[in-house]
């Protein structure tokens, strides 16, 4: 699937700039377009490999035929041009490789290159390449071991202690890495890429320290063994889908030093039970815990003030809910389909109330209503489904 968006992304670069020419003819200068067609790269074969050659003589790997097997060696040069740089994806699903080794010669390697190779153990680093190295375990790193960029999916080792050297963990560097079942993070760390430990099926514990700083996109997704998760007091940020679909992972604190959850960060944690939002969490971002129906109650600090659409959403269990006393604004259907929402005792003449903000109408509600007096929200898309209202008075308040 990752190969097929590449080519479809290529596909549409080169459709547009045909497109361009026909439509700005006039804009674009023939001389301009044959040399930018002499210098568009060929796609080259050599055994397994599929490259490319650019105007310097440099030779890039873009991918290799998935019947690869055993212990596999890149070519330092591709009919006399230098092998240079190792494309992302380039070994995208060769599951029949065991180990490989990279030459001098390469001086770049793109983000997720070896993702979805299963049963790849080590990857060996030439040691004369000013770019790169590996560890005794066959991980992948830059040369100076401040960034570690690709463990070995089929490595048999259930532990994994990364070293104090590395500052940032890479790009899906431990994707589906099915064998962890712990990792120590150093103190070095400041940044977990996206995707880095996404579809760890068996880690189930992770502690991130005070260094780290910001947590990418679906940099836990899916690991649903995770069942103890503590996030430092350095983190600032929690992104998409961070630590979705961690169904085994059953209380969580967050520091008020995450300013914003970002979207889906914790969507479809089925296990959920216990969630502690520290003073100085700002904002919930959409979807952010929705399809959590094993969550009861949730009390937010003072300091939140947005809560984003469908923040809550599906939380079918959810029948407590502490709204933070400085809240400016609640987002259409935060508590969709949760006990509380779900609770006609808790609607009063067709509207739903929390505290003191009003969060849905009915759509049979009268074609007059009057907002009742201390509501200080209402919420996005509250009336959104009243098609027979004609009136409404809006309180003081």
């Amino acid at each position: 699937m990752k190969k097929l968006f590449k080519k479809i992304v290529v596909l549409f670069l080169t459709v547009s700039m045909f497109l361009c020419h026909l439509i700005f003819p006039s804009f674009i200068n023939t001389d301009t377009l044959l040399t930018i067609k002499a210098h568009a790269a060929t796609n080259n074969v050599e055994g397994y490999f599929t490259y490319t050659v650019n105007e310097n003589g440099n030779a890039t790997i873009i991918d290799c035929d998935a019947s690869i097997s055993g212990r596999v060696t890149i070519p330092s040069t591709f009919n006399g041009y230098p092998v240079t740089n190792i494309d992302s994806l380039a070994f995208y699903n060769c599951i029949n490789i065991t180990s490989i080794s990279i030459p001098d010669s390469v001086t770049n390697i793109e983000d997720s290159t070896f993702c979805s190779c299963a049963n790849l153990t080590s990857i060996k680093v030439a040691s004369g390449n000013q770019y790169y190295s590996n560890d005794d375990y066959g991980v992948l790193f830059n040369k100076s071991k401040t960034e570690l960029i690709s463990y070995p999916i089929g490595n048999i080792r259930t532990s994994y202690t990364i070293p104090d050297s590395v500052i940032n963990i890479g790009e899906s560097s431990f994707e589906k890495c099915d064998n962890i079942t712990s990792i120590l993070i150093p103190n070095s760390v400041t940044n977990i890429s996206n995707y880095a430990f996404q579809n760890c099926v068996n880690l189930t514990n992770i502690t991130i320290p005070d260094s780290v700083i910001k947590i990418g996109w679906s940099a836990f997704e899916g690991c649903t063994s995770l069942s103890d998760v503590s996030i430092g007091k350095g983190v600032t940020q929690l992104d998409f889908l961070t630590f979705s679909k961690c169904t085994s992972l059953e209380s969580i604190v967050i520091p008020g030093t995450v300013k914003v959850i970002i979207d889906n960060t914790f969507s479809g944690c089925t296990g959920l039970k216990s969630l502690v939002l520290c003073e100085g969490v700002e904002e919930i971002g959409y979807w952010a815990f929705s399809e959590c129906p094993s969550l009861t109650n949730v009390i937010l600090p003072d300091s939140i003030a947005i809560i984003d659409e469908h923040a809550f959403a599906y939380c079918t269990n959810l029948n407590k809910i502490v709204l933070s006393s400085n809240i400016t604004n609640i987002g259409a259907r935060a508590f969709y389909d949760t006990a509380y929402y779900n609770d006609e005792s808790n609607w009063e003449n067709g509207v739903l109330y929390l505290e003191n903000c009003l969060l849905a109408a009915n759509s049979d509600i009268p074609v007059s209503y009057e907002i009742k007096s201390g509501t200080k929200i209402i919420a996005d898309s509250a009336f959104s489904s009243c098609s027979n209202l004609i009136n409404v008075t809006i309180p003081d308040s």
